[in-house]
Order: C-alpha cells, then sequence, then structure tokens
C-alpha cells in the first residue's frame, strides 16, 4: 500500500469516527466556547503532539511500529482534530437565526 493511500485511508478512517463520536454525544461542544476550546485542542495535538510521537515511536522502522504510529497515534489525532471541528461547525450553525 502507498503512503498516499494509507493517508486517505486514515483521513476517511478518521472521518468517519468523528461523526459517529459527533452523532453519539449530541450534547457535547454545545456552548461556543467549549467547541472552539476542542477544535484548537484537536489543532494543537495533530500539529504538534502527533508529529513528536510519531518520531519517537517510528525511530527504528519495524512493521509493527509503523502499525502503532499509524493506528495508536496518527488515527486518534485526526479523529480529535475533526471531532473538534465538527462541533465548531454545530456550535456556529446554532448561532444563525432560523
Amino acid at each position: 500500500m502507498s503512503p498516499d493511500v494509507l493517508s486517505f485511508a486514515l483521513l476517511g478512517g478518521a472521518a468517519v469516527l468523528a461523526v459517529w463520536v459527533a452523532q453519539r454525544l449530541p450534547t457535547a461542544g454545545e456552548t461556543c466556547r467549549s467547541a472552539a476550546l476542542h477544535a484548537a485542542t484537536g489543532m494543537a495535538a495533530a500539529h504538534l503532539v502527533v508529529p513528536v510521537a510519531m518520531h519517537a515511536v517510528l525511530a527504528e522502522q519495524t512493521q509493527l511500529r509503523m502499525i502503532v504510529a499509524a493506528v495508536g497515534i496518527a488515527l486518534p489525532g485526526l479523529t480529535y482534530m475533526l471531532l473538534g471541528m465538527l462541533w465548531m461547525l454545530r456550535a456556529m450553525r446554532r448561532l444563525l437565526p432560523v
């Protein structure tokens, strides 16, 4: 599997998981403040924590470490980032007049 296909598969899986969690927790991120906090935390995690953790795990390039990095680090980071964005969109939609 090429890295591009794996990246799109991880992103698609993260998007499906984020939509599922957003539907399961309809009251999470209700206010703009909490939604913005989740969105900012997700972006920070995806841009700061995930690359550092992946670099630490992939110090030795074994197949098991690559799977752990993809499924255990990249997927949760992408999922939380997308979930924060979904909550932010939901909170902004509530601000619109009907």
